[in-house]
């Protein structure tokens, strides 16, 4: 059997075309899956948190492109099943069959086997792969590997970068590995990495809960996380135009359900479209954009007028805030984690009566993780959907924290929980030990009793409008 091959032309964000053949995988027979086709790619939040963790202010944050990777990968061993491809290069041409090497892009299993193909070979070299993240490989002087398919994001010393990219470029065909500086940033997974020195005192107010470091030159160094570039592609593909009255990216809770007059044909493509990419900007940096795009996506099969105004909205806020960036002090002296949990009761109303949660995670006083999440139930109270919000952050936290152990970082349970309800932490300390609550969640929930374990959080009061998961 030879699975059809199609060429596939695009425009890099630099300009430049790209041709690539790429194979049809959803006509690929069965049997050529002898693995699991799964492929890991590093987490969003693990790097921010590589990005912003504490460390050597003098570490090098760098970046490079694997050339064509899947075409790199370690070829299909002697034993194993014949692959076929065929092309045609034109209507009147004859079809031309090819027997694979290896793994091609459009394969069911070629990020897999690049990421094999990678793994093992970072192994080899004396990276320790990683268990909560496997995408970390961190060798014995700390040098910090993230994977992200064919790009990597690297931090370490001067000395060990040097060393890993010559090492790279003997084993596989790279573009040229990016450094940030002031004067170059990093551009990756379609977001912009850019960085300024600064003289201390100028901004010590910027990181008041932390120690700053200063590099061999005498300077702090920020560092920026952006997608301006992107959203300005994205906007002005939609031709969204500036609109003066948009300040904040929801309009009354009401405005989904204004009008319910259902999409059709091409309206449907286009609002799950650009509702697609909303969410890709909220999952990276724009978390001012998280909430009103969580609410808008239960609209995402069948979208109606309402949900597509509200989207436009968003829009034409995000064209409003072009300067908007995630901004943290590169290398700190020591770790911060600050996890933040909210609630509103039936804020969902008046389409469901459910609560939604929102969880904000900061390290260094930097944004690194955050979520914005309709509960699957109604709650009673405010009391309740405040604790089911607490126990999806700590859940958060947890699986962050399991992470920054494997980053080397000094992170332990407990972790303080900030929350702007007391009753949830007089539910999470057991002191009211005949509450109503009782009859709403079975304490033998494993949730329920880490919730309830000092051993691994605590939880602590916060003033709500000090509360950035409120925002969520």
């Amino acid at each position: 059997t030879a699975i059809p091959m199609r060429m596939l032309l695009d425009t890099k964000r630099d300009g430049r075309l790209k041709a690539r053949l790429v194979a049809l995988g959803y006509r690929e027979p069965k049997e050529w899956d002898t693995m699991s086709t799964s492929s890991p790619v590093a987490d969003i939040s693990s790097i921010r948190t590589l990005i912003y963790k504490a460390g050597d202010p003098d570490d090098v944050l760098s970046s490079i492109d694997v050339s064509v990777a899947f075409l790199q990968a370690n070829p299909y061993h002697e034993d194993d099943t014949k692959r076929y491809v065929s092309y045609k290069p034109y209507s009147s041409s004859e079809t031309l069959y090819y027997n694979l090497r290896g793994p091609i892009y459009g394969m069911r299993s070629g990020s897999r086997l690049w990421y094999n193909t990678l793994a093992e070979w970072l192994i080899s070299e004396g990276y320790k792969k990683q268990d909560n993240e496997p995408c970390l490989f961190i060798n014995d002087k700390g040098f910090t590997v993230l994977t992200y398919v064919d790009d990597l994001i690297c931090r370490g010393s001067e000395v060990e970068t040097d060393r890993f990219y010559k090492l790279l470029n003997e084993r596989f065909e790279c573009k040229d590995e990016v450094i940030l500086t002031p004067e170059s940033g990093l551009s990756f997974l379609g977001f912009d990495i850019t960085c300024e020195d600064y003289d201390e005192q100028d901004v010590i107010g910027l990181n008041p809960n932390n120690t700053l470091q200063t590099n061999k030159h005498g300077k702090v160094r920020m560092v920026y996380m952006e997608q301006q570039v992107a959203i300005d592609t994205f906007l002005s593909h939609h031709k969204v135009r500036p609109n003066k009255k948009i300040g904040s990216p929801m309009g009354d809770k009401n405005q989904l359900i204004k009008d319910q007059t259902p999409l059709v044909g091409e309206e449907i493509n286009e609002f799950q479209s650009k509702l697609g990419t909303i969410n890709y900007f909220a999952l990276t940096t724009r978390y001012d954009i998280a909430y009103p795009a969580a609410r808008i996506s239960q609209f995402m099969s069948k979208p109606t007028r309402g949900a597509s105004n509200a989207l436009d909205r968003i829009l034409s806020y995000l064209l409003a805030t072009q300067d908007f960036k995630i901004k943290g002090v590169f290398a700190p002296k020591i770790d911060i984690l600050l996890p933040y949990s909210d609630s509103d009761w039936a804020g969902d109303m008046p389409i469901t009566t459910c609560s939604h949660s929102g969880t904000m995670i900061t390290l260094n006083d930097t944004p690194i993780r955050w979520r914005s999440k309709k509960q699957p139930k109604t709650s009673n109270s405010s009391a309740e959907a405040e604790i089911y919000a607490l126990s999806q952050t700590i859940g958060e936290t947890r699986h962050l924290g399991w992470k920054m152990l494997e980053f080397g970082m000094d992170i332990k349970e407990p972790y303080d929980i900030y929350v702007d309800n007391k009753q949830s932490i007089s539910f999470s300390k057991n002191i009211t030990v005949n509450s109503k609550l009782r009859t709403t969640f079975n304490l033998k929930d494993k949730r329920i009793q880490e919730m309830r374990d000092d051993k691994i959080i605590n939880a602590k009061y916060v003033l709500g409008i000090e509360n950035p998961a409120d925002l969520l």
